[in-house]
């Protein structure tokens, strides 16, 4: 039997690198294993606890490609010398637990799935990011969750030099005035809805890819500006129903 610290080295050597699609093409993508990082109480509901979890998410993007819309490629491109352009995004997630488990028997358990994996969904509605039991929550009078509370734990924000956080679109841009936040920077409101973006975090205990609905999104969008930037998840909030 492992001891507690050794299972922890052991899960902290492994990373796994995978192909994953983007609209650039099939790149390679390093997960690294995925870590317990906090073990509370549920905001919402009596019957369970909470563990929040994060993984570091790594893309690969080569400076050139061998080949083209017309052409596969004969090679794969790991055989090419191309640079890559590393974006790399820790993701952060809330997972429900039954009542009474430690970090260390969420660490335990998480160990047995090599592959699981925190994957995010963008959209520029937010009602496409939220999960059947948050849209059931919202429309219920027995929780205290709301569409209004919903987008301001979820919109896309960029954190900017000052450590504060604004609101930023599809195309990277910097929204101003479109939310209001607190001294610790979390968001009150949403005083100007127009080309804001929505992400949400899931786990999946095998390996699951990215999702994006987005209508404006495009290639260089996406992989360009979205990916690249400092983007504040649910890591403030404990939004899970």
């Amino acid at each position: 039997m492992y001891s507690d610290y050794t299972l922890k080295l052991f899960i902290m050597s492994k990373s796994r690198t995978v192909n994953v699609k983007t609209p650039r093409g099939v790149i390679p993508a390093t997960y690294s294993p995925v870590t317990v990082t906090d073990v509370r109480e549920h905001k919402f509901r009596d019957d369970v606890d909470q563990a929040e979890i994060r993984q570091m998410v790594t893309r690969h993007y080569p400076s050139a490609r061998a080949n083209n819309s017309m052409n596969e490629g004969l090679y794969n491109e790991s055989e090419f010398d191309f640079e890559s352009k590393d974006f790399g995004q820790e993701r952060v997630a809330w997972i429900n637990i039954p009542k009474g488990k430690t970090q260390q028997d969420v660490e335990k358990q998480i160990a047995k799935f090599e592959t699981c994996t925190i994957y995010r969904v963008l959209a520029d509605d937010v009602r496409q990011v939220l999960s059947a039991e948050q849209l059931h929550a919202i429309s219920s009078p027995d929780f205290d969750y709301s569409l209004e509370k919903a987008a301001n734990s979820h919109v896309v924000l960029l954190v900017g030099e000052d450590g504060m956080p604004s609101a930023i679109s599809a195309s990277g841009e910097v929204l101003e005035g479109a939310i209001d936040i607190d001294e610790d920077g979390r968001v009150i409101s949403i005083l100007k809805p127009e080309g804001l973006q929505y992400s949400s975090k899931g786990f999946a205990l095998s390996h699951a890819d990215d999702t994006d609905l987005r209508a404006y999104a495009t290639a260089e969008l996406q992989e360009e500006n979205a990916v690249s930037t400092e983007v504040v998840d649910e890591a403030k909030t404990t939004a899970v129903i």
